[in-house]
């Protein structure tokens, strides 16, 4: 560690009041809009350097040293009503520290509950990049609306993405409880209100809302969908858009996989800047298929069992490029298909999924508020910080980027909310061998602060005795210098660099793998 060279974080967090709605007027999208490549930076912009301040004057704005760690989302007390659970009635709009596209920190402003001109719900709305980066960090959880018919396995799926096998709490538009008796035998069947928020306790920070089986061919539920879809899609109040649609299309009925229903939907429902998401359910039920192919073949049952995995995948893979086709040729087509295998089974993988989903939003902004709301696979965060922050900043090295600015912004994509304590400070040290300012000097401090917040969190995961953030991370720090791992990932780094040169495009994916192989929870865990 650089002597001296501690960088002071400043942390901040107003009360959530449940009037304060970011309002946004709308804009036009542009014509001819393209959209970044997967696993590439959004650009990220400039970001000015700034002397590190270590204190600030209560009300001024606070230089780029002064940034904001976040507590571990284990810690949902302050996501929670007097009673303990987990309230969607709160705005999703909750004010926090804001960092701008050059990475300057302001003062939490309060968000304003102005009044928009209404706009025609046929126009093509599309927040504007530089207004989505000035107001995303005020949205507290990410919203998805899942659609597909009845038995589509879309609640295994939420399950699965929120890690657990309990049933969802289910509130109104007006943010209140309703009484899970109430609507158990309607949920059953697929018609409840689309409006009614499905919010899971084990990760209140998703937010979902379930299509009222406009599949069974009402034409009134239909338009109910969609204006819900055109309303939620296109609302000027951030906290209330729907970020993503999931369309599920179930592959155990191959014989009716895009039914009618699905072609009005794709020929009728522009979503505006939202991605429709297709997800190919069920595609473990092909698997008697395989079999049955293979035994017609000839083959006995012993044999086609052990190759019915790679006759699956063709098959699978064959009706992925069959809904395509079907689906391409409407108006409003998706914008990403992804099939889905395992779902059934209790922590199955949900990387594709979510990766996917990430990829398909426009704003990085959004992608961030995606990656750190679920809390089931660190090793995503860490590749997202990696493949946009510190690609980005690696690949500007003309403006030299503050460490603490480029630590600030690496821990937006973990799973923290902000702290709800009084204005404090916190500090993390640099961790590069180098004090030049190079490519390589941004990818030792960047690789050091992502394994630090990731042991930060495997940390926080036990309550007991944790409240003390900054003594917190200053075990996750003790731990990644003493234990060796800081020098065994700085000289993976320098041969990285011997090796390649400054050539961010090859180096990048070289860190994701230093720093998924050396993760501190999992390396510590292997020497205890």
């Amino acid at each position: 560690m650089a002597p001296g060279c501690f960088s002071a974080f400043w942390c901040h967090r107003q009360p959530p009041s449940p009037s304060d709605d970011a309002i946004v007027s709308p804009t036009s999208a542009p014509t001819g809009a393209t959209q970044p490549k997967s696993g590439s930076p959004s650009d990220n912009g400039g970001i000015r350097n700034a002397p590190v301040t270590k204190t600030n004057r209560l009300g001024t704005s606070p230089r780029p040293g002064h940034v904001d760690i976040p507590v571990a989302a284990v810690m949902q007390d302050s996501l929670s009503t007097s009673a303990g659970v987990p309230s969607p009635a709160l705005s999703d709009a909750q004010p926090t520290s804001q960092h701008g596209p050059e990475g300057s920190v302001d003062v939490p402003v309060a968000a304003h509950a102005e009044e928009v001109p209404s706009v025609s719900s046929t126009s093509h709305l599309r927040l504007d990049p530089a207004e989505a980066q000035k107001h995303i960090d005020r949205i507290a959880r990410f919203r998805i609306l899942v659609m597909g018919r009845a038995n589509a396995g879309k609640t295994t799926i939420l399950q699965r993405v929120c890690n657990t096998t309990d049933q969802p709490e289910i509130f109104n538009g007006k943010g209140e409880k309703v009484d899970a008796t109430v609507v158990q035998g309607s949920l059953t069947r697929g018609e409840h209100n689309i409006e009614d928020e499905l919010v899971f306790r084990s990760n209140p920070r998703f937010v979902f809302h379930d299509s009222r089986g406009f599949e069974a061919g009402s034409e009134q539920e239909f338009n109910l969908m969609k204006k819900f879809v055109m309303d939620r899609a296109k609302t000027s109040k951030l906290d209330e858009r729907i970020h993503a649609i999931w369309f599920c299309i179930p592959l155990n009925e191959s014989h009716r996989m895009v039914m009618a229903a699905e072609r009005k939907f794709f020929d009728e429902c522009d979503t505006g800047h939202v991605p429709v998401i297709v997800l190919l359910t069920k595609a473990d039920t092909l698997t008697l298929d395989a079999v049955q192919e293979l035994m017609n073949k000839g083959m006995g049952l012993d044999d086609a069992m052990k190759g019915a995995v790679e006759v699956e995948k063709r098959i699978v893979n064959d009706c992925c490029v069959r809904v395509e086709g079907w689906l391409k040729k409407h108006k409003f087509p998706p914008k990403e298909y992804l099939s889905l295998t395992g779902m059934q089974t209790v922590g199955a993988e949900c990387m594709p999924l979510l990766t996917c989903t990430a990829n398909a939003l426009k704003e990085e902004g959004l992608q961030q508020l995606l990656i750190s709301t679920q809390q089931s696979n660190l090793e995503l965060c860490m590749e997202f910080a990696i493949m946009k922050t510190l690609k980005g900043c690696m690949n500007k090295q003309d403006v030299k980027v503050a460490y603490e600015a480029v630590a600030f912004r690496i821990s937006s994509w973990f799973p923290y909310p902000s702290i709800s304590s009084p204005r404090q400070y916190l500090t993390i040290p640099t961790f590069s061998t180098s004090m030049q300012y190079s490519a390589q000097n941004i990818a030792e401090n960047g690789i050091g602060a992502i394994l630090v917040f990731e042991y930060l969190y495997f940390l926080l995961q036990v309550k007991q005795g944790r409240n003390d953030i900054q003594k917190d991370l200053n075990l996750a720090v003790k731990k990644y210098e003493s234990s060796g791992i800081q020098a065994t990932v700085n000289k993976l780094i320098q041969e990285a660099f011997q090796n390649h040169g400054d050539n961010v495009e090859i180096i990048c994916p070289i860190l994701v793998k230093i720093a998924k192989e050396n993760q501190l929870s999992k390396m510590l865990n292997r020497k205890g």
